[in-house]
């Protein structure tokens, strides 16, 4: 299984972009099992927003913060 960690900082902007590539990558059929983990360092924009929203549409996204 791969695991995709994903370091995040007042990330709003970049965000969208990154989530479109995760899900280009999970549509190709022969790409292998993998997590994806976000971690929010405190941001102060709509990173964690954004990142929620991005775990709910798929169950092998964990999201952390502190």
């Amino acid at each position: 299984m791969l695991s995709i960690v994903i370091p995040l900082y007042n990330e709003e902007r970049r965000l969208p972009k990154t989530f479109e590539a995760i899900k280009r990558f999970a549509s190709i059929p022969t790409s292998p099992s993998f997590e994806v983990v976000l971690v929010d360092d405190g941001s102060h924009d709509r990173t964690a927003e954004l990142a929620r929203a991005f775990g709910a549409q798929f169950e092998s996204v964990r999201r952390v913060s502190h």
